[in-house]
């Protein structure tokens, strides 16, 4: 049994996520707006509701020094920058350490990681490999939301950052039930009052230790995935339908390379859910002669719809693309 862990809370999960995604960007540039000046027509829903713009009371940004923790470990204990939490920070007091790509996908509420992918190709090589430590207060007790538009500000005040959002037609799987409002058995809503694990960094369940042999990694909030013999095994807990589609078409490669097109989820389906999906990756599926058995277990496609109850459509549909126009080394504090 070969066993890798593919948390999206740390960075490796980005970087491998780049490796794997691969978008086709051609149309044309928008006019370029910095972070604090986007338009609503612009906006996510969710940025229109927290207030469209914030600002941090007291902020200070500087280099990571050399001896400063690992920048995976931050991403994944951090609550600031773990991309599943919901949780505000606690006094509206901020503290991480990670490179700039990894606040801007925090800032922007970027769950797709073909969009990180894309993201990360408009940064410079400094903005993608350089830790920064990012200190901050805000007044009062401001919600998760209102602390990445605070987080756009800063981005916008410190690094100069400038960016806009491009609405593209681009092929696309819609995410779809495969019977109306009847999820497979192994899509379960997540229980509200249980929540995932959340490792430390020297907790024997961080997501880099060595899991037991022949046993799945700890569960954690997020994904991971293993195998057993030829089968893939990938699970999910305390997700959105909007989360598992970002994370399912930054995967193509260990799904059965699936054109790497991005997710978009059609479900109709809200809340939080925990998933496990087994299957047999397409490229030893294709290898089978019609006379094996199917003992081998069932492809990417039919454990999406016996397991999880979810098919996937080809379509042409419009996706918003975060492109950044200018960034800049942080201006001193």
């Amino acid at each position: 049994m070969t066993t890798e862990n593919f948390s999206p809370r740390s960075n490796r999960t980005v970087k491998l996520a780049f490796a794997a995604a691969l978008i086709f960007l051609a149309a044309p540039p928008a006019r370029a707006q910095t972070a604090a000046s986007l338009q609503s027509p612009d906006l996510p829903q969710w940025q229109i509701d927290a207030g469209t713009h914030a600002e941090f009371d007291v902020a200070s940004v500087r280099p990571a020094p050399p001896d400063a923790p690992h920048r995976g470990y931050e991403i994944i204990i951090n609550p600031l920058l773990n991309p599943y939490a919901e949780d505000a920070p606690p006094k509206g007091l901020v503290s991480a350490n990670a490179a700039v790509v990894n606040y801007i996908i925090f800032a922007y509420k970027i769950y797709d990681v073909n969009q990180m992918h894309q993201l990360s190709q408009h940064l410079p090589a400094w903005a993608r490999s350089d830790d920064y430590v990012i200190e901050a207060r805000a007044v009062g007790s401001p919600t998760r939301d209102q602390t990445r538009l605070m987080m756009q500000s800063l981005l916008a005040d410190r690094f100069h950052l400038a960016l806009h959002i491009e609405s593209r037609p681009l092929p696309v799987y819609a995410l779809l039930l495969d019977k109306p409002g009847k999820p497979g058995p192994q899509l379960q809503p997540h229980p509200a009052d249980v929540p995932c694990p959340v490792p430390s960094s020297d907790s024997p369940d961080a997501p880099s230790a060595k899991p037991a042999p022949n046993s799945p990694p700890p569960p954690i909030c997020g994904m991971s995935t293993w195998r057993v013999g030829p089968l893939v095994h990938l699970r999910m807990l305390n997700v959105t339908m909007e989360q598992i589609a970002g994370l399912l078409d930054g995967v193509g490669i260990i799904l059965g390379d699936m054109g790497q097109r991005t997710l978009v989820d059609q479900t109709g389906l809200s809340g939080r859910f925990d998933l496990n999906l087994e299957f047999l990756p397409e490229q030893m599926d294709a290898s089978r002669s019609s006379s094996d058995s199917d003992d081998f277990g069932p492809s990417v496609t039919a454990a999406f719809k016996s397991q999880l109850g979810l098919r996937l459509l080809k379509q042409t549909a419009p996706v918003n693309v975060y492109v950044v126009d200018h960034i800049e080394r942080p201006s001193d504090n």
